[in-house]
């Protein structure tokens, strides 16, 4: 038995721009999480090691290197992942019918 199946090849009841869109969102945003990864491996890792015994410069009481290395890239994290929300992920018909959506037939009636 073969259970193989092309990969370009859509499930019966996914459109091609609906697979089109989803691999377009999912590039966006492991593209915009990779550059956030960086910057906070790498601006960690430049300045979070000062040099011994040096006090670090401070941030309404936070290493800087916390705030410019953690904290603004959790901030740009979320305004992006709710920009992102609102404005770019397209809202796509899954083509679903109604014959077989059970939640109007009375299903909600099994209390």
């Amino acid at each position: 038995m073969n259970h193989s199946t092309d990969v370009n090849e859509t499930m019966p009841n996914e459109s091609p721009s609906l697979l089109a869109n989803s691999r377009s969102e999912l590039r966006w945003m492991l593209g915009f999480w990779a550059v956030l990864l960086l910057w906070v491996v790498g601006y960690c890792r430049l300045f979070g090691y000062g040099e011994v015994g040096k006090t670090p410069s401070m941030i309404l009481g936070l290493p800087s290197w916390v705030v410019w290395g953690v904290f603004v890239p959790w901030l740009l994290a979320t305004v992006f992942t709710g920009w992102f929300a609102i404005r770019w992920i397209a809202d796509d018909d899954l083509n679903h019918s109604d014959s077989n959506d059970d939640s109007q037939d009375g299903a909600s009636d099994h209390g």
